[in-house]
């Protein structure tokens, strides 16, 4: 249902115009947000590149697309001029992020956004969601695929009313869903959610989950089944381990030496169980990614760990069906 009301707020928005979409006007600036945004050159910079973004994706989309993409880009808006208030390098951070997430929205499909705000009405949970869903899906792997984001928008909070102890507006509970696409061909739609939640304490958390679709028949790839499992316990999971490895060697003093021998001892069940998992495999343009979330591997602070495959080396691996998909 909260899909469903998104996708009907966008047909009854889409009437009111564009101007809302702008980049800030600093000859009438009047809210918090535009005077902070004026009054650094940075910030007016990043929004300014921002407003380009949203235009030259607008210029490429079905009229049914732009209404999609003028709700979205209000609801990111607002969320933003909360998010940042009075911080400068905030505005500038996050219009810089929102024009690169513009930007790469795959052919045929169109950025969905929806934000809300704690304090509004009965709602005290900060919830945003980002992703993209295909405007007209026509394949049984594009219906499926915007299936996983309706459920994706579905699960989240809003309309939340938990309300932690203590719970103060400048230390409200918030969650913020984003997607970033992989590998979006004749062939396969894939797609990453990266989840950051807040329910009190010292810091939020992070997790992610990916998916792959068949875009023909709406078959949900398992990845990992696409290889023997000599090959995901030899080569992938060696490889994988040196890669940890090297970037444990650049980061953390304990790894300057043996770093492969070390993760091995410490991480090695962790990754191989892991790697199992079809969850945090993304098909990508260049072969394919593993994301191992936070604590997986590592400390916390460390955020994500990522093992890339390159699509020749798959290829060569993959069972005989399979080949053909790298």
């Amino acid at each position: 249902m909260a899909f469903a009301r998104l996708l009907l707020s966008v047909f009854l928005c889409a009437t009111l115009g564009i101007s809302s979409a702008l980049a800030t006007d600093c000859g009438k600036a009047r809210t918090l947000a535009e005077k902070t945004i004026c009054a650094h050159p940075q910030a007016l910079e990043a929004d300014e590149k921002m407003a380009r973004a949203y235009f030259a994706l607008r210029e490429k989309l079905s009229p049914k697309g732009r209404k999609i993409l003028l709700t979205s880009q209000r609801a990111w808006l607002k969320w933003r001029d909360f998010s940042c208030a009075s911080e400068w390098h905030c505005y500038a951070d996050k219009s810089r992020e929102h024009a690169e997430f513009l930007r790469a929205t795959p052919q045929g499909m169109v950025p969905v956004m929806r934000a809300q705000l704690p304090g509004k009405g009965r709602a005290l949970t900060e919830v945003f969601a980002a992703c993209y869903i295909f405007i007209s899906p026509g394949t049984a792997g594009e219906i499926r695929y915007n299936e996983f984001v309706r459920k994706n928008v579905r699960d989240l909070p809003f309309g939340d009313t938990y309300k932690p102890e203590n719970y103060s507006i400048n230390d409200h509970p918030w969650v913020i869903s984003r997607m970033k696409m992989g590998r979006v061909d004749e062939r396969v739609i894939s797609a990453i959610e990266y989840l950051s939640f807040y329910e009190g304490g010292a810091h939020g958390l992070q997790t992610a989950k990916t998916v792959n679709f068949s875009r023909a028949d709406g078959r949900k790839l398992m990845v990992p089944k696409m290889f023997s499992d000599d090959a995901l316990r030899g080569v992938l999971f060696e490889e994988c381990v040196a890669q940890i490895a090297q970037r444990k060697a650049a980061e953390e003093e304990e790894y300057k030496t043996d770093a492969v021998r070390k993760v091995l001892r410490e991480y090695g069940k962790d990754i191989l169980t892991f790697m199992k998992d079809a969850e945090i495999w993304l098909l990508t343009p260049a072969g394919a990614e593993i994301y191992f979330e936070p604590y997986a591997v590592g400390p916390y602070a460390a955020g994500f760990y990522v093992c890339r495959f390159p699509a020749g080396q798959l290829r060569a691996l993959a069972l005989p069906p399979y080949k053909g998909l790298f």
